[in-house]
């Protein structure tokens, strides 16, 4: 898994920054890289991120646009993915917040921080990563993209100066390249594409603003002359802004190299693949990871593989191979009872489209991050130590059946055996990691008592291999097979 990249943008509000830096080393669980942009603020904030073992990228005054472009480009170039930008009054208040925002920027691609100063425009959504407000209104404290996504859009327009406006353009340009909106009608009943929105663990703690009227109608006005410009934008606009913005990544210890390589000059793109001539196999590969409609692309599996997140058509899905999931997603019922050993991705999933679901889990911290981003009305999830007692977790059930009993966690031969007297006359089973061998003889035996198998395989997210799951029904069951 990437690290997360988090920039912070300051200018003249060092007890600002001093907060916020403090809520990231608390609040962060996930492996991150932390980067001040400051904007010539000559407030003390250089000297005291370097007291404090922080990179910093700084220089002259240079405007919003330009300051977070510093800290875009530098986290890009230490290969993080997401990387998201806090304005230095708006700061984590609670464990795990990186999480919400890793995730809903491999739903999403690009997403806001919901301000409550926004609510008068809410359209849908509960700001949650996997239903964000939509709103056609744009703010900025904090914004996360995915690598891809940077990747095509590029960073903010530094034609624009101070502050506002900047930011706006930026998010049209993700939301034309298809990352970040939900088409739906605005308050006057238009129809267009809405920006997303997360509480994301954040709170706002407004400070001074440096906003100039003047240049924001300045800003406004080129917004309209530019906006149908190309897409991509790089984080200079000519060879004499470049000479600078590069030696201020310089002299933080920040190169330029992953840049080039995704600028797509021959030379460097073709050191990447390790080979100059490639020819048919090039294009191969270009088309695969590079066609929006491509599979790779289409299904999520790319995203998945550098944020090591499941998503795939706008929701979270199991771990599960993606033949398995257009089953599940065609058949599953909201009226099913889910029993699962393994917590995870697919407890979001079973959430939304169940009734209920129960999760035994053994990795207590990642029980306690899916019960955070689960509704405790539909899902329950214990805590088992990896031993014999894991696999005994249902046997508290008591008079309860299930639908469908998931078998993806510890012990599964164990797991399996236990879970046939808990299932309901039509329930099924689903086994993943069906063809490994150590699990044969325990869903033979389920195939003793009168089941089937279906075992379907295909390629999977988060692995680049092709994986197997199994599902074991009878003749009369829920699934209509």
């Amino acid at each position: 898994m990437s690290k997360i990249g988090i920039g912070i943008i300051t200018f003249k509000r060092l007890e600002y920054l001093k907060r916020v830096v403090d809520a990231v080393r608390e609040f962060t669980t996930s492996e991150y890289e932390l980067v001040v942009a400051e904007d010539g603020g000559e407030d003390g904030a250089v000297e005291w991120c370097r007291q404090n073992a922080i990179r910093v990228v700084t220089g002259p005054n240079a405007g919003a646009c330009w300051n977070r472009n510093r800290a875009l480009f530098a986290l890009q170039e230490l290969g993080c993915d997401p990387v998201l930008f806090l304005e230095d009054d708006c700061l984590p208040v609670s464990k795990n917040w990186d999480w919400q925002w890793r995730i809903a920027t491999a739903l999403f691609g690009h997403v806001s921080f919901a301000h409550p100063k926004l609510d008068a425009w809410r359209i849908s959504g509960t700001g949650t990563p996997t239903d964000p407000i939509a709103n056609h209104k744009a703010t900025s404290q904090c914004l996360a993209t995915s690598g891809l996504a940077l990747a095509e859009v590029g960073f903010l327009d530094t034609r624009f100066k101070g502050y506002g406006v900047g930011h706006a353009e930026w998010t049209n340009r993700m939301k034309r390249a298809g990352y970040g909106f939900k088409r739906c009608l605005d308050t006057l009943g238009r129809m267009g594409s809405a920006n997303l929105y997360i509480h994301g663990g954040l709170v706002a703690d407004d400070g001074p603003t440096f906003r100039n009227k003047d240049t924001v109608e300045r800003n406004q006005k080129l917004y309209e002359e530019i906006k149908r410009e190309p897409i991509y934008r790089n984080p200079w606009s000519n060879e004499d802004e470049r000479s600078r913005f590069l030696a201020e990544q310089a002299a933080a210890g920040i190169g330029s190299s992953r840049h080039q390589a995704l600028l797509g000059h021959e030379e460097e793109r073709q050191s990447l693949l390790g080979d100059r001539h490639l020819g048919s196999y090039d294009r191969a590969f270009r088309r695969a990871f590079g066609e929006p409609k491509s599979f790779l692309r289409s299904s999520g599996w790319l995203s998945s593989i550098a944020l090591a997140i499941p998503a795939y058509d706008g929701e979270i899905i199991p771990w599960f191979n993606y033949t398995f999931v257009d089953l599940l997603r065609e058949r599953v019922r909201p009226d099913w009872d889910v029993f699962e050993f393994g917590a995870g991705y697919s407890t979001l999933w079973w959430s939304k489209h169940v009734t209920s679901v129960h999760s035994v889990e053994h990795d207590e911290h990642w029980a306690d991050l899916i019960h955070a981003l689960c509704p405790p009305e539909k899902s329950a999830i214990e805590t088992r130590p990896a031993d014999s007692t894991y696999s005994e977790a249902i046997l508290s059930s008591g008079e309860k059946r299930y639908d469908i009993i998931v078998v993806d966690g510890f012990d599964r031969p164990a797991c399996i055996s236990r879970s046939m007297q808990y299932l309901k006359p039509d329930g099924s089973m689903i086994v993943d990691n069906s063809n490994r061998q150590e699990y044969r003889e325990a869903i033979d035996a389920v195939k003793a008592q009168g089941f089937r198998e279906l075992s379907l395989k295909g390629p999977a997210p988060m692995t680049h291999q092709v994986e197997t799951t199994s599902l074991l029904y009878r003749a009369d069951n829920s699934f209509g097979l």
